[in-house]
């Protein structure tokens, strides 16, 4: 019987193909899955994040990147100002800042010291207090540093380096990392976790008076799409979480000993549970487009042309678009989605708990589906 055997043979190659990874097919599914993401969004929603974008006309109007320190000190004192409830500073500081006259001064000190300060009495004081008063004034970082001291809620990202093979090795851990890595974590069957060989921190100072760390290192799929969020790391044993995950948790009031991880299943925030894949990682829920998300530029913010209410209570991300700065993300929602608005979409749907989740028995429902339309 000719339509039994066209039956049979359709039947048969469905099933090699539910076990087959086709590059194509896979693509067009991700494609179905990128159209159903669109039609989810709800731009109009209501949204308690806002974005300070350092945008191009920031960079045309302040000057050239990278900025002094100093102008990051003034935005994040200007927002601070608004009581928001919490900051994310998506820039990764892990080098100090220093002037050219900062070393200029260091030099005619040392020079100083080495040649005139023992026959100078208390002239020779007076010059090295204008000295130190001179670098007070020059120095960017500590400016900065003070700025995230003053309220302790910025949040800073860091960034994990992977190899090949992850080896075990003695390395000394940072005590902050220690205290801002997620403590119950249950390993589950089959349950996996990105792993990390190295780390880039922001430098001791600034790690120190942030209000809380995390990492963003990004998910890409095989078409180079963002669609997904690794929400923990494992590195020296340590499980820290995303710089998402931790700004959402600070929102919620929840410290670290506060987040619960069961690897390959869920995250947990209080009672927001995040389902993950079993890489621990989370599909996206997008909002919408590019521009669903309240956005104000850095200076405008700077020279009080936004008033500081919009901040009030808010989570605010301060993040760069300019371009040459950081590179757009491909998103299912926008093909040049600015990182600090992909930041914001993974933190509005952990808060309003839009989940996209994929089940565990999903793969068996789609080998059962074959067989039965197979056999009709």
């Amino acid at each position: 019987n000719p339509a039994l055997l066209l039956g049979l043979g359709i039947t048969v190659l469905f099933l090699v193909l539910g076990f087959v990874r086709v590059a194509f097919l896979d693509s067009l599914d991700l494609k179905v899955y990128d159209v159903m993401m669109g039609l989810r969004g709800e731009p109009a929603a209501k949204s308690d994040i806002v974005m300070v974008d350092i945008d191009d006309d920031s960079i045309e109007k302040l000057g050239r990147w990278p900025w002094p320190r100093s102008l990051l000190a003034q935005g994040i004192q200007k927002i601070d100002a608004g009581q928001p409830k919490i900051i994310g500073l998506n820039l990764l500081l892990s080098e100090p800042q220093k002037s050219d006259g900062l070393e200029e001064l260091d030099n005619l000190e040392t020079l100083f010291a080495k040649t005139i300060f023992n026959r100078a009495g208390k002239q020779g004081h007076t010059f090295l207090q204008a000295i130190n008063q001179a670098r007070e004034r020059l120095d960017n970082d500590k400016k900065l540093t003070a700025a995230l001291t003053g309220g302790q809620k910025v949040v800073l990202p860091i960034l994990f380096k992977e190899s090949a093979v992850v080896g075990e090795r003695e390395v000394e851990t940072n005590a902050v990392l220690i205290e801002q890595s997620i403590q119950n974590v249950k390993k589950t069957e089959g349950g996996e976790v990105p792993r990390a060989s190295d780390v880039l921190l922001p430098i001791d100072a600034f790690l120190k008076a942030a209000g809380g760390i995390g990492h963003f290192n990004l998910a890409y799929d095989m078409d180079g799409t963002a669609r997904r969020e690794r929400l923990v790391y494992e590195y020296n044993g340590l499980y820290v979480p995303s710089y998402t995950l931790k700004l959402a948790s600070l929102y919620l009031n929840l410290p670290a000993r506060k987040i619960k991880a069961t690897l390959g299943s869920t995250v947990t925030l209080g009672d927001v549970s995040i389902p993950t894949t079993w890489y621990t990682e989370r599909l996206v829920s997008f909002k919408g487009p590019r521009g669903s998300v309240n956005r104000y530029a850095y200076f405008d913010v700077l020279y009080d042309k936004v008033p500081a209410s919009v901040f009030k209570n808010k989570l605010v991300l301060v993040s760069p678009s300019a371009a040459g700065i950081k590179n757009p993300l491909s998103t299912p929602t926008d093909p040049t989605m600015p990182v600090g608005e992909f930041s914001a979409h993974v933190i509005w749907s952990i808060l309003n708990k839009k989940f996209v989740q994929q089940p565990a028995w999903g793969s068996l429902l789609e080998l059962v589906a074959i067989i039965v339309i197979g056999l009709i």
